[in-house]
């Protein structure tokens, strides 16, 4: 009888443990980079440039730098911040973006964004591009945007 109990106190401790565990790992999830609306602006044929664009949301409570940003199918990929400055609009390149806690950064036209510079001309068949982002602190993320011609 003793044995039996002890087997079914054992049995519990593991029932409870695995639930423990999962609600951990559901609630780690959650507190994340989460990344939505991404999308890949193709220019003409026979350009060999394109902008990316994202909405990414830190729901850490602490700052995430973006290091940097890859992908196989582009040589390379900038970070550059775009704004009006005496009646002209200006690109400059960042050499990484904070991504504060709790907060949605936006990557859009007109603002921040990713430059795309070299772009494989197989990209133009594709439907989806991996973009890799590199963060200090926060990890990496690989992430599927949608390319659109």
């Amino acid at each position: 009888m003793r044995k039996r109990n002890y087997l079914l106190f054992i049995g519990l401790m593991a029932v409870f443990v695995y639930f423990l565990t999962a609600e951990a790992k559901a609630e780690s999830f959650k507190k994340t980079l989460s990344f939505s609306n991404m999308l890949i602006k193709l220019g003409p044929p026979g350009r060999y440039n394109a902008a990316a664009y994202s909405d990414i949301y830190n729901n850490l409570d602490i700052a995430c730098i973006l290091e940097s940003v890859k992908s196989n199918d582009v040589k390379k990929i900038e970070i550059h911040s775009a704004k009006m400055e005496s009646g002209m609009m200006t690109m400059r390149r960042e050499s990484e973006v904070s991504l504060p806690p709790n907060y949605l950064t936006k990557l859009a036209p007109m603002g921040m964004h990713l430059m795309l510079i070299g772009v494989d001309e197989s990209i133009w068949e594709k439907e989806n591009v991996i973009i890799n982002f590199v963060t200090r602190d926060c990890g990496s993320f690989s992430v599927a945007f949608q390319v659109e011609g």
